[in-house]
């Protein structure tokens, strides 16, 4: 059966087929993609709880944990892992920009980019094998100004990935101290070169020093104290990054899920660093000892 249609008709018929055509693109984009972050929405999103805040983001990166949340999930896109949390702020954006931006200096993370527009504010940082991306705008709509915080696991680099694989998670360690005979309290000027660069470079506060006298003669020293604002993973990326660059030769490691060790020599000592997860005034915090002995 043919249909004679004029030609304005024919028109407004394409027309009204392109706007359906339009629409239906749209639906099926807004569907398949986040619209925070412009990736696929995976099928295994899981909504998270403040009572079970997942690793992977630092809870004090939440800078206002008493403003109302509108979204926090988990997500998995091309087999990683993504949390995502999004709230309304009670601040502007450049006030939201400056205290993201002392929060990652703060907290030495290193950052990647910037953003800073008048309508749109974005941060993105890494640090160990985190990455934290901040995104800071106005819903015109509601009239607030949201925040979205989205942390996604790093790939560590080939090195440290090298060393991470093989490790031996037995709790047999090589290193065996002997007996101590005798502890003296010093002062950290007093410790060799890198056993001060330990302290400063790993950002360990409130620290103890003494030195140490074994029953077989030798001698060493142990540090203590605390690393605040850190997980466990964070430390581990920190200690093994410190050994790299000051020539400690890595010997063995073994790491629960709430304490670690790792042993290197290096600069005539064998050593081991021992630290285990604690809670700093509500914050993840580790604390670490350090142990050496002088070879013979």
């Amino acid at each position: 059966m043919n249909i004679n249609l004029n030609p304005k008709t024919k028109f407004f018929a394409i027309l009204i087929l392109a706007a359906v055509v339009v629409v239906a693109a749209i639906l099926i984009y807004r569907s398949y993609y986040n619209k925070n972050t412009g990736q696929p929405i995976s099928s295994n999103i899981k909504p998270l709880s403040v009572n079970e805040w997942p690793a992977l983001l630092p809870r004090d990166a939440f800078l206002e944990p008493d403003a109302k949340i509108l979204e926090f999930y988990t997500q998995t896109i091309a087999d990683k892992e993504e949390i995502v949390l999004k709230y309304v702020t009670k601040k502007d954006l450049s006030e939201n920009f400056i205290l993201y931006k002392k929060y990652f200096d703060t907290n030495r993370w290193t950052i990647q980019n910037l953003v800073d527009e008048e309508t749109r504010k974005v941060l993105s940082a890494e640090r160990g094998q985190r990455q934290l991306s901040v995104n800071i705008n106005k819903d015109a709509t509601a009239g607030q100004n949201i925040v979205i915080i989205s942390a996604i696991p790093k790939a560590p680099p080939p090195a440290l990935a090298a060393k991470i694989e093989e490790k031996n998670l037995s709790s047999r360690a090589l290193i065996s101290f002997p007996e101590i005979s005798g502890k003296t309290n010093i002062s950290g000027s007093q410790l060799p070169v890198s056993f001060q660069g330990f302290i400063k470079e790993n950002g360990i506060i409130d620290a103890q020093v003494q030195k140490l006298n074994f029953a077989d003669k030798r001698t060493g020293f142990l540090i203590t104290g605390t690393i605040p604002n850190i997980s466990m993973m964070d430390a581990e990326a920190r200690f093994m990054g410190f050994s790299q660059k000051i020539g400690w030769q890595f010997k063995k490691s073994s790491r629960a899920e709430q304490s670690a060790f790792a042993e290197y020599e290096g600069n005539g000592y064998e050593m081991r660093i021992s630290y285990k997860l604690a809670q700093n005034n509500g914050a993840n915090a580790i604390e670490v000892s350090l142990q050496a002995i002088k070879k013979q």
